[in-house]
């Protein structure tokens, strides 16, 4: 007799304990390893990273928007000149599929080349981009986002990423709006 009431007991507190699995959503895609790669080396370039670099770059990536247009917000044309030209680019497509390749996207945004130089950017002729005008679009581009990370010293921001840049577009000492915007759709960096 207590064996078949323990049973009951038993089947009783069975039936009460069924439990319902509750559904799982579908695990997120996970990010390709081209992308993961690239996202590990955010603010390296030339195998020196640098923080203020890597302020840039997260700053493009979060205005992205939808816009195609890379070339036409500060912190990308920035941060491409500290990141690279195809590691920015492959960023910005892991961020947005719809994004296609450097040569793709528009041109260089004469209002950003025009923050650059200054007024003589739109007089007949226009002129070059020099050290002076990189570095302090480069400090006013970081002073715009309200970074508080700086590069370590001008030299640096010279070696690291201005002379690379001159020496591919063999301009010299400074670097005319279509030379700059060739670079930056043509160079391949990484």
């Amino acid at each position: 007799m207590k064996l078949v009431a323990l049973l009951g007991l038993l089947a009783a507190s069975v039936a009460s304990a069924v439990v319902i699995h509750p559904e799982f959503d579908t695990r997120a895609d996970l990010p390709s390893p081209e992308c993961v790669a690239a996202i590990k080396n955010i603010g390296l370039y030339h195998s020196t990273y640098d923080a203020s670099c890597a302020q840039l770059v997260y700053n493009c990536l979060a205005n992205l928007n939808g816009t195609k247009d890379l070339w036409s917000t500060t912190s990308c044309v920035t941060g491409a000149t500290c990141q690279g030209t195809n590691s920015l680019v492959r960023l910005a497509q892991c961020y947005d599929s719809n994004i296609g390749n450097a040569s793709d996207i528009s041109h260089l945004s004469y209002n950003i080349f025009a923050d650059i130089v200054g007024d003589c950017a739109w007089q007949e002729g226009g002129c070059p981009i020099t050290f002076q005008n990189y570095i302090d679009w480069f400090y006013g581009a970081l002073t715009a986002i309200n970074s508080t990370v700086w590069p370590s010293d001008v030299e640096t921001v010279r070696t690291n990423w201005w002379n690379y840049i001159l020496d591919w577009t063999l301009t010299g000492d400074t670097l005319p709006y279509t030379n700059f915007d060739d670079w930056l759709h043509y160079s391949n960096t990484s």
